[in-house]
Formats: C-alpha cells, sequence, structure tokens
C-alpha cells in the first residue's frame, strides 16, 4: 500500500472570481481570452502551489484527487465593530457575491497541471466560503482513492 500525497497550503490574499472570457478576432480565429485579473489570480495561485510542493516534497499528483477549499472574506469595514466581529465569530453566512462555483474555477484553473496533471482528475470537491480576519484561501489537495 503507498502512501497517499496531502498538499496544505494557504493563499493570503483575496480570491477572485472566474470571470467570463473576452473574445477576440484575429486573421479569421476567434480568440477567448482569459480577464488580466483572472489570470494574474491563477498564476499567484499556482507559484505558490508550486512552492508549497517543493517545501513540503509533494509531487505533481497523477491519479484521483479531492479537492478541498476554503474561501475567507474580510467583513465591510463599513460595518460596525460588533457586526464586524460577529460575522468572523461565523454568526454572519457569507451569502454575497461572488458565487462559490466562479471562486472554485478560479484556483482549479490555477493549480492545473501544477498540483495534479489535469482538473480532469478531481472526483471530489468540498468548498464553503465565510467571514474571517484577513482574505485568504486555505487549499488541501489530497490523492483519493482509485
Amino acid at each position: 500500500m503507498t502512501n497517499k500525497q496531502i498538499l496544505i497550503f494557504t493563499y493570503n490574499g483575496r480570491a477572485v472570481a472566474q470571470a467570463r472570457p473576452r473574445f477576440s478576432a484575429w486573421n479569421g480565429y476567434v480568440k477567448a481570452v482569459d480577464p488580466l485579473k483572472n489570470k494574474s489570480f491563477k498564476e499567484a495561485v499556482g507559484a505558490m502551489a508550486l512552492a508549497e510542493m517543493k517545501r513540503q516534497h509533494v509531487e505533481r499528483m497523477t491519479g484521483n484527487v479531492c479537492v478541498q477549499l476554503h474561501f475567507i472574506f474580510s467583513p465591510p469595514k463599513s460595518w460596525s465593530v460588533k457586526k464586524q466581529k460577529n460575522a468572523v465569530d461565523n454568526h454572519i453566512a457569507y451569502t454575497v457575491k461572488p458565487d462559490i462555483d466562479n471562486l472554485i474555477k478560479g484556483v482549479l484553473d490555477g493549480l492545473n497541471g501544477i498540483a495534479y496533471e489535469d482538473d480532469k482528475q478531481i472526483t471530489c470537491i468540498q468548498a464553503q466560503k465565510s467571514y474571517g480576519e484577513t482574505d485568504k484561501i486555505i487549499i488541501i489537495i489530497q490523492e483519493a482513492e482509485e
């Protein structure tokens, strides 16, 4: 029996939801272009994953993969101190945009080809969004049973 690899790391910064691509035509060909904000975010997530893989001695996963994502957002500064504390203490759910499926897509695309060969390997996903002290994403990627 082989040991299953696991990669755990935190991306410090605000999550960027995957936006719709922009389309451009050149010489009769249509090309989909990722918005710059999305491209930069995916590159940052991928770079952090690569650095953590080296630090944790984890190789790119080639089998089935399970991913857990926890998107944490700081409460609006316009809220009262009491309301901010209630949000951070999980008494207020994060039910505003961005949509969780768009958040997931951005992170998975950033990890594609780095933490795993292709996102078709992902057989299970668990994701949540909530308020917290600072903006961050807790990312756990582990090899799953075949």
